[in-house]
Formats: structure tokens, C-alpha cells, sequence
């Protein structure tokens, strides 16, 4: 009998300092996140991402693991007069944030990760289409979602390969389920791989991205220009396309070639989301 009292003496006190350092985490992130309202009432300039500038040109929009929703196949032109701008990363807690203290808006929950660097997470598709539009008004610009070809394409940058260095193995080179190391336990923050050949980072892995398209089952009917594929020929607007896998997803569903859809209005630790802009961003808008 004194053996289990013991025990379950044990037991509370562990659990009473389990409860302590959570409530003083919780109270050290509520703290935080009042500190920087404060700042951004008083003025502080929101964060703005950095942009890579993306060539025009044509590409082969396929799946290298034979997915049937993303079959057949088919040559994809991006025809856009000037080059457009995609953000180097996915969009990070701290550009997020200060796009939520400046329009009034809750900050998103970040699953007790830490926010910064880290890309943004519980964010839905219009939560998304907000933050572009918002950062086209404060940079005189005209930014959105890409669409998905424009999103592969990019990812692609050039190649056919389904890995950042041009090979198609991603073991250590992105953050999900079984690439290996010690990336399998949440986001990592932006930039934690090497960038692709136009510089882009986390194309694979960390979180799954919006683009503006919706959903079809197959490629078949698809436009040829790169524009967003609506409602046309079936589409299903009440599921918005996602890309790029998460850092829960195995190696197969990190392919540039993979596709998913989820609800526009849902919102996960495995979600986030890059933009695009028609120009760079001039750093005095910053």
C-alpha cells in the first residue's frame, strides 16, 4: 500500500509540473503575441516576402509515379508577357502575423511549434487569398494564389526531376514523413533545405500549399496556359487543389507531381500556402 502511495505521489508531482511548464508557455506565448500587437498599433511595418522572379516557358505537367488523377500527361505553355514573382518560401508566421495585427484579424494557432520563421499553418483557402490580396494593396501590386500549373512549373524550375538539386531523391533534401533526419515531428522553418534551381525553397514537404485551382480528377480538358482551371468541365470549387505534400506525408506524396484537394474553408498543421505577384516588391514598401 505505501508502494502505490508512493506511485501516485510520484505520478501528481510530475504531472503538477507538467501542468506549471505548460501554463507558463502558454502565459510566455499569449505575452508574445500581446507584446507585438501592441508594436504593430504603434506603427512597426509588417514583414513583406522576398520574390523570385519566374521565366516564361513551356513545361510537361505530369506524374513520374503514374497517380491516375493526374494522368494523362500533357505540355503546359505559360504564356505571360513579363515574368511573374513567386515568394521564395511559404509564407512564415511573422509575414502572416503582421498581415493579421495590421487588418485586426486572430493570429493562427501554431500547433506549439513556434511561430517566426516557421511557415504559417491553420490557415484556409480564403484566409490565403486575404494575405495575397492585402500584401498586392500594400506594394501597389496585383498578387494571388498561383494556380497549380504555374505552381509546378515553377517547382519543376526547368527540369524533370522531383528533387531540389535536379535528381529525383529526397531523402534529406525536404521535411516529411520518411526523408529522413529529424524533420518528421512538425514545419520546420522556411528555408531549412536547399533551394531549387530558380530558388525556390520547400516545394516539397513542410506544409501543403493552396493554389487557386479547383478540383478535377484528371488532367483531361485542362487549359494549356497555365490559368487556373475552375469550375469548367466538372471542376468541384468546394474542393480547392493543394501541392508540394507536408511534413506528415510519405516520400511518394511529396512528388512535384502529386496532387490533393481539401475543403476550402478547412484548416490544418499540414496547410499553408506561397503567392505570387505580376512584380518584385520594392524593398521601400517594406
Amino acid at each position: 500500500m505505501r508502494r502505490i502511495l508512493v506511485v501516485v505521489a510520484t505520478l501528481s508531482t510530475v504531472l503538477l509540473v507538467f501542468i506549471s511548464v505548460l501554463a507558463r508557455d502558454t502565459l510566455v506565448s499569449q505575452v508574445n503575441l500581446a507584446t507585438e500587437r501592441i508594436a504593430y498599433a504603434l506603427g512597426k511595418s509588417p514583414p513583406l516576402p522576398e520574390l523570385v522572379e519566374i521565366p516564361g516557358g513551356v513545361f510537361m505537367i505530369r506524374s513520374e509515379q503514374g497517380y491516375d488523377d493526374v494522368q494523362p500527361a500533357r505540355e503546359v505553355e505559360v504564356k505571360i508577357a513579363t515574368p511573374f514573382y513567386l515568394s521564395a518560401t511559404e509564407i512564415s508566421f511573422e509575414q502572416f502575423d503582421g498581415f493579421a495585427y495590421s487588418t485586426g484579424r486572430d493570429v493562427p494557432y501554431d500547433a506549439g511549434w513556434g511561430r517566426g520563421d516557421r511557415p504559417v499553418i491553420y490557415v484556409n483557402w480564403d484566409d490565403a487569398k486575404a494575405y495575397a490580396q492585402w500584401l498586392g494593396e500594400q506594394t501597389d501590386n496585383t498578387c494571388r494564389l498561383p494556380t497549380e500549373a504555374e505552381w509546378e512549373y515553377a517547382a519543376r524550375a526547368g527540369t524533370t526531376s522531383t528533387a531540389p538539386g535536379g535528381g529525383d531523391d529526397l531523402l534529406g533534401l525536404a521535411s516529411c514523413w520518411d526523408c529522413g533526419g529529424e524533420w518528421a515531428n512538425g514545419a520546420v522553418p522556411v528555408a531549412s533545405f536547399p533551394a531549387n534551381a530558380w530558388g525556390l525553397y520547400d516545394m516539397y514537404g513542410n506544409v501543403y500549399e493552396w493554389v487557386e485551382d479547383c478540383w478535377h480528377d484528371s488532367y483531361t480538358g485542362a487549359p494549356t496556359d497555365g490559368s487556373a482551371w475552375l469550375d469548367e468541365d466538372g471542376g468541384r470549387c468546394d474542393h480547392r487543389v493543394v501541392r508540394g505534400g507536408a511534413w506528415l506525408s510519405g516520400l511518394r506524396f511529396t512528388s512535384v507531381g502529386f496532387r490533393d484537394f481539401s475543403d476550402p474553408d478547412s484548416r490544418w498543421d499540414t496547410m499553408g500556402f506561397r503567392v505570387l505577384c505580376s512584380a518584385p516588391i520594392k524593398r521601400g514598401n517594406q
